[in-house]
């Protein structure tokens, strides 16, 4: 893997809080848009969503090649997942807690599926980055 390794993103909004605007990544379009809860329309991902959806797909992620290099086999990973946002130390509104609450089916080796679900809580690089409180559950099907 070459270091270090980039990734960019664009996003360009006019001044309407009602007013949806596009955001580029790995040259795809999304919609991204103020939440409800913050005077926005909600019609697109808010930062919230995008925050949420890195901190899942980053377990997922980081599980799935960890999982491959320990040679486990699973059928299927699935992560619920939750954020509760309050106040901060200085009393700005921040990502207060997240919990995972994950599921493997058709799991090989329990045991082992368990070290690695443990392993990934520590190795992935987007957890690892954040101050938000991070609950993990682990269920097996």
């Amino acid at each position: 893997m070459p270091n270090p390794i980039t990734f960019f993103s664009h996003s360009t909004a006019n001044s309407n809080i009602k007013q949806a605007w596009t955001s580029i990544a790995s040259e795809r379009n999304v919609l991204t848009d103020i939440p409800k809860e913050f005077e926005g329309e909600g019609l697109g991902f808010s930062p919230e969503d995008y925050f949420a959806l890195a901190l899942q797909n980053c377990f997922i992620a980081t599980f799935k090649v960890i999982a491959h290099k320990s040679k486990l086999d699973f059928e299927n990973i699935s992560v619920k997942f939750s954020l509760m946002l309050g106040p901060g130390e200085t009393q700005s509104t921040m990502m207060k807690e997240a919990l995972f609450f994950v599921q493997l089916t058709g799991c090989s080796n329990q045991e082992r599926a368990q070290r690695i679900l443990e392993k990934t809580t520590k190795s992935c690089m987007i957890l690892n980055s954040v101050k938000t409180n991070l609950t993990f559950e682990f269920h097996f099907l």
